[in-house]
This record gives structure tokens, sequence and C-alpha cells, in this order.
């Protein structure tokens, strides 16, 4: 056999490690053919083992029957295993010594030394990596690119390695031209940066831009030059997706012209906007408890100025720099959360006490540690726009505030996420806002469209679906929300804020239509917005415009549904509640809702299909009502079986006389005694509370279960039975306790209220493990109009 090379795996001292290594087997002579290699390249040969060799040389590995030398072959091997080793003294002797060295890519994925070093976030070999390429006058190895396209630069942005930018770029900005760089997806290291909201590094980079090589003849901003990748979203589209409030308002602030600006689909940053419902108070629901925090907590609109200043602050920017050890940091972090969290009191009080004093100190602090000071304590806001108290109550309000943020975030559990909450849905309205200063532009989405230039992707061919030669992966979007506007998206995601402010601002919006001829009212009801349709009937009634919103009912799409025949659908997005037949009850009581807003005749109105909305509804709930009755039915096997025992218990212990009779008149022994009357209320009580919770179980099990049943008849049921199972078991548990006082010796009555308390706790396990089904059943019969759950929203 002729001599092969293979590419075998070395480093026998760090297996995990690989490169490549040029070797060849030689067979026995036996087999041999004729055939040797070139003479010109001699290469190292492996040695059949005949016998244990217990002594191998570090050079050489064991595989299978053979052993192979390892030694490194070529500088440019060594380099790539040094470098995939960790070995960067070696690797920066190799960078000195010869240019060639800073262009060689380990492989396709990692790029080159100096991209695996970035990646690592090795600054100091970083440094030492670009001052040789500098001293070469190499300056080019800094272009090199990974499998991605992406040069070192970009891997140090989308990173957040400020320094490490710095260092590539140079203290004055001696090699900026690389931020003009685009990856495979087009996109500049300043867009990465704003892509993974690297704060101190996005801020670092937008110094540079813009310069006169990134503005045309006129003098204007070539926007597809660093802000808008291939795939044609803006860095303030892909800002607003994440929501990245605060980056957006400063890119607004930098870029203003981005606001007009749409993408490829069409969608202007008003419009993205509308799809993040997330992002505003109408679309986040919160139970009782985080309502009061979510009202208390105060925050602030952004700075963007204080904010710009206040992460390109140096000495506030690393972590590099510790003021101590580093097994300090739980002590230290304890300490700084103390001082959070006790910082606007004691600003408080000293804006109170000492308001000349802080005053002067106010004017003569530096710049920076005003800055500073303002951005740390920008959520902190004692003004309000609607006062409504006198100016001397302020000091109680604010006390009341914090005591209530204190007793139900349990001194901070559950305080930072309503925080965050709150901070993002009032970023997102001075975004909003801030969008809204051109309203018709924003809206339509008209912005003048940058210049084509030579080295990137036409702006205009980005930006048409049909057009150039984009191959995006993203999935496709219909066209009817590709045609919708602002106020439409905004219906369909149930985000109040933006419907109302849009109809304040252009009042004419209120009529659009997508191409299924739905308005903004049929979009809110096929999509179960209740919010939206309550906002919007409330709003015209307020500003005596009934007529607008009767012309808003009377709207019809292309296949002739009404607002009727759309409630009457069944629609993706469940209700927020659970349970098949509490889903068909609120169901229920949005088409009920809806039927009492359109005019009579719309009961018996016909679509193309030749369908009332009574037919539709019937039809499109036959699953429901079957998933509904099965649960139903199994709820109602397991708790009649409870409700049968605890009736025949109650019902023995009701004919049971603790003490007996006396002999000559027949009356109980212990008659008069506190815990005989106990015993006898509550043993009548126990057995007529679970012979109703046993009838009304049955009730449901023989019930026809048909869609209307569903209203009010089963719901009603459902609850009086496991109200009346719960006063059963209860009372059962009374009856036992109090029956059995009367068997506890004098010398333990002292602890017989803590063993019955002990006793009683699997009643509390079972009221807990039912209060939010019965909760759910309350809030179901109650609740006038449902509300719309969110994708993950019980995750």
């Amino acid at each position: 056999m002729s001599k092969r090379s293979l590419i075998l795996s070395s480093a026998p001292l760090q297996p995990l490690h690989f490169y490549c290594v040029s070797t060849s087997i030689e067979r026995s002579p036996e087999v041999r053919n004729d055939i040797d290699p070139p003479a010109s390249s001699p290469v190292p040969t492996a040695t059949p083992i005949t016998a244990p060799q217990p002594d191998i040389p570090i050079a050489l590995r064991k595989v299978g029957d053979f052993i192979y030398d390892t030694t490194y072959t070529s500088e440019e091997d060594k380099l790539r295993g040094c470098t995939i080793e960790g070995k960067w003294e070696e690797v920066e002797k190799l960078y000195k010594s010869d240019p060639k060295f800073s262009t060689i890519k380990i492989n396709k994925s990692r790029g080159t030394a100096l991209h695996v070093a970035v990646n690592d976030d090795n600054e100091e070999v970083v440094r030492n990596l670009v001052d040789s390429i500098i001293s070469h006058k190499s300056e080019k190895a800094l272009e090199c690119k990974n499998e991605k396209g992406d040069t070192p630069l970009h891997l140090a942005a989308s990173r957040g390695f400020k320094d490490i930018c710095e260092c590539i770029i140079g203290m004055n900005g001696e090699r900026k031209y690389l931020i003009d760089i685009h990856n495979n997806n087009g996109e500049s290291p300043l867009f990465l940066a704003a892509l993974s909201w690297q704060k101190r590094t996005f801020v670092y980079l937008f110094n540079f831009k813009p310069s006169k090589s990134d503005c045309d003849v006129g003098g204007n901003y070539s926007y597809s030059k660093d802000l808008i990748r291939s795939n044609g979203d803006s860095i303030l589209h892909c800002a607003i997706r994440r929501e990245f409030f605060d980056l957006a308002l400063i890119i607004i602030d930098k870029y203003p012209d981005l606001i007009v600006i749409p993408n490829r689909h069409g969608f202007s940053p008003l419009k993205l906007l509308a799809t993040r419902p997330s992002a505003f108070k109408s679309g986040c629901k919160m139970i009782w408890w985080k309502r009061i925090l979510y009202h208390c907590i105060p925050v602030g609109i952004l700075n963007v100025e204080d904010a710009v200043k206040y992460c390109a602050m140096k000495q506030y920017e690393s972590r590099s720099h510790r003021k101590c050890p580093k097994n300090y940091d739980t002590c230290n972090l304890f300490l700084l959360k103390c001082k959070e969290y006790a910082d606007p009191l004691l600003c408080f009080v000293k804006r109170l006490l000492m308001k000349k004093t802080a005053a002067y100190e106010s004017k003569n602090m530096g710049e920076k540690h005003k800055v500073f000071q303002n951005y740390q304590h920008r959520n902190i806001s004692m003004e309000s726009k609607h006062k409504f108290l006198p100016e001397n109550y302020a000091t109680f309000l604010w006390f009341m505030k914090f005591a209530c943020i204190y007793i139900l975030g349990l001194s901070g559990v559950g305080v930072e996420e309503i925080t965050k909450m709150k901070q993002k849905h009032k970023w997102s309205g001075q975004l909003l806002n801030k969008l809204m200063e051109n309203a018709y532009e924003s809206y339509l989405g008209t912005g003048t469209k940058p210049i084509q230039y030579l080295s990137g992707t036409d702006f205009i061919s980005a930006y048409k679906p049909n057009q150039g030669d984009n191959k995006s992966e993203e999935p496709s979007i219909s066209k009817t929300l590709e045609s919708e506007t602002a106020i439409l998206t905004a219906a369909r995601n149930g985000i109040v804020e933006i419907v109302d402010e849009l109809i304040t601002k252009i009042p004419s919006s209120i009529y659009e239509v997508n191409l299924e001829n739905k308005n903004v009212l049929l979009v809110a009801v096929e999509n179960r917005r209740t919010i939206v349709v309550e906002a919007l009937r409330k709003r015209f009634e307020e500003c005596n415009k009934n007529t607008v919103f009767d012309n808003l009912i009377q709207g019809v799409d292309m296949e002739e549904n009404t607002v009727l025949h759309l409630a009457a659908t069944r629609s993706d997005r469940d209700w927020h509640i659970s349970g098949a037949a509490l889903q068909m009850l609120w169901d229920i009581k949005w088409f009920q809702y809806t039927k009492g807003l359109v005019p009579e005749h719309f009961t018996v109105r016909t679509n193309k299909k030749d369908k009332t909305a009574g037919e539709l509804f019937k039809k499109s709930h036959a699953t429901l009502v079957q998933d509904g009755s099965a649960w139903l039915k199994d709820t109602s096997n397991s708790c009649s079986v409870v409700a049968a025992l605890l009736a025949g218990v109650s019902f023995a212990t009701s004919s049971t006389v603790p003490g007996g009779n006396q002999s000559d008149t027949g009356e109980p022994t212990l008659e008069g005694r506190p815990a005989f009357d106990a015993f006898a209320m509550s043993s009548v009580i126990g057995l007529c509370f679970s012979v109703t919770a046993l009838i009304m179980f049955l009730s449901i099990l023989t019930s026809r279960k048909e869609a209307k049943d569903f209203r009010i008849d089963l719901p009603r049921k459902l609850l009086l039975g496991l109200s009346s199972l719960f006063l059963s078991i209860v009372a059962m548990f009374i009856a036992f306790c109090s029956g059995h006082f009367f068997l506890i010796d004098h010398k333990f009555k002292h602890i017989v209220f803590l063993i019955y308390a002990v006793t009683c706790f699997p009643v509390t396990l079972y009221a807990v493990a039912q209060l939010p089904l019965y909760i759910d059943l309350l809030r179901g019969i109650i609740t006038k109009v449902p509300k719309t759950s969110d994708k993950g929203e019980h995750f």
C-alpha cells in the first residue's frame, strides 16, 4: 500500500484542542507497493507496535496500533495550535516576527488570531497584536473577516468591549474607517453594537459618525451606509423590535430622519412600535398587588443628553477598575442595593431640611458628577401633572407610596420587575410622542430615501420585497399586514395608547381599512381586543360623536361579515381565563356584549355564505362545547364522590350525641356547653351543604350542556357546588374538633387549639388548591367585558 496523508488530532496533554498536522503510515514490507512519495516532501512516519512501549515521547501520540509524530510541521500550524490552546506569548512572537501571520486564519469560523483574542476579551493580547500589525504597517489585517464576514471590530462592538474597540480604532480615531466595513448581513460595527444594545460601545462608535465621507454632494448623510442592513431593517427598527426604547430615543436624537423611513415590508418605526403590546400598559395584565406597586413606583422620562454623557463617562464605564477584591462582590452588591433603596429617601430629606445648602452644592458640583447623579436618580420624580392633593400633603403621599412599595414588594422582591416594566412603558410613551412630532410623515413612512452606495446594498431594492437579490429567509408577512396602517396594527395588538394618539393627531385615520375592507373596530373585534373597543366607544360618547362610532359598526369586510359575525367567530387568541368551560363562558359574554352595540337587524343579517352570526357562533364553537362538557363532567364526577362521602359522614355525626343522654329525662348530658352547641350546629350545617353540593354536581352531570347553558346555568351550578363542598368540609372538621374536645384531658387544654389547627391543615390545602378555579369562576360570572390573553402571558 502507498503512504497516505492523514489529518490527526494532536496535543496529547490537552485532548480538547485540535489542529492540523501532516503525517503518514508505513505498512510492513510484505504489503508495500513500489510507489513512493516524492523526495521533495519528506514526512515523519509511524512504526507498527510489536511490543509494549512504556516510554512514549511527548511529541508522539498513540492512535490504535500506531504512534504518530505530532510536532508542528510549519510555523502556520504553530500559530493555529498556539492560538487555540491560548499560548498568547507565542502568538505575539509570531506576529512580531512576520506580518504574514496577521492574515492567517485559524479556521473559517474563528477567523484570525486577533478574532480569537477579541472573542476571549483579552484586551492586553489584542493591544499587543494590534501594535505588531501597526508596526509592520499591515493595517489591512484589521479588515480580515471570518466566515460571517465579521472583522475584529465587529466582534468587539457586538460584545460591548469598548476598550478593545478603542484599541483597534486608535486613541484618536486613526482607523475609524473600520466602522464602515460591513459583514455578510450588511451590518457595520455600529449596527451590531446597537443590535445587542451595548451602551458604552455604541456611544463611542457613533461619535465618529457622520463624517464627510458619509455624506453626499448636498451634505446629506447616507443612512444606508451604517444604519440599514441588507434585509432592509434600519438601526431604529431593530431597537424598537427588541424593545430597547432608550436606544431608540438616542438614535432619533442623533439621526432624526430615520423616523420616517420604512423597512422592506413597509413598516415604519411607528407601525413597528404598534406591534409591541408589551411595551405599553394597555398590553400588560397584572394582578392586584402588582397594579398597586405599578402605581406607587415613581419613574421619569429619559434625558437623552444625560444618558449619552453617562454612557461616555470613563470613570463609571469599566468593571475592571475594582475598588475592592473580587471576593467582596457579594458584600458590595448588598451595600449598593441598600444605597439604591435608601437614596430616594435621603435625597428627599436633604431637600426638605437643607434646601438652601443643597441648592448651593448643586451649583458647585462638577458637571460629570451632576450627570451621573441625575441619570442614577432619573426614576425618582416628585412632580405630577395632576395634583390631587395640596402641596402640604406631598410628603404624606410620598411616604405612603414608599410604604406600599416596601410592604407589597417585600423590601425589593418584585419591585425591580415592576420598575423595569413601568420604565419601559414610560420610555415607549416618550418614543411615541417623539414619533408623533411629525405625525403625517411618521404615519405614512414617507421619508426621503438615502442614496445608493457602491459598497453595499441599494436602499431602494432592499425595501422592495420583489426586487433586488435579497435572499433573506425571514418569514413572509401577509399582504394584509403589510398594507395595514399604524392605527390598524395598533388595534390588532390592543395598544390603546397608539390608537388614541393617532385619532387625536390624525382624525381621518379612524376611517382606514385594510385589504379585507376591515376598519379599526372590525380589526379590534376580530382579534378580541376588548380594551380597544371599549376605549373607542367611551371616546366617541364623551366627544358626542356617536355617529362616527355608528359608522364604524356599520362596516363590513369583503365577505360581508359584520362586527357581530367577527365576534361570533372562534379566534386563535384565548381569553385571560383558564378552562374550556370558562373560555366558552367568555365567548358568549363577548358575543352578547357586541350584540348590544349593533342594531337589532344585525342578528338576522347574513354574510356571503348565507350564515347569520348565531349560526356561525354555534358552528365555530362546537369543539369548544365538547371540550367544556368533558371538563365539567370530569370535575363533577370527582366532586360528587367526595360530596357523597361527606353527606354520609355528616349524617352519621348529626345522629350521634357526645356524652350520651340522661336516663331520667333523655336530654343530652353535655347540653349547654359551648363545645356541644358547636358540635350540634356544625353537624347539621355539614349535612345540609354536603347534600347541596351533591345535588349541584348531579345536576351538572344530567344537564344537556348546550352552548347557551355555558352562559349562566352551568358556571353558577359549578360555583355553588364548589362553595357547598368547601363549607361542608369545614363544618365536618368543626364537628370533629368540638366532639373531640370532651376527650382531651385538662392538662392538655392549653395546647388543644394548636392540635386542632394542625388537624385542619388539609382544609387549608384544599382551599389553596381550589382558590384559582374559584376566583376564575367568580371573575367569569361577574365580568361584563372579557379580557384577552397574550402569547406567553401564563409562563
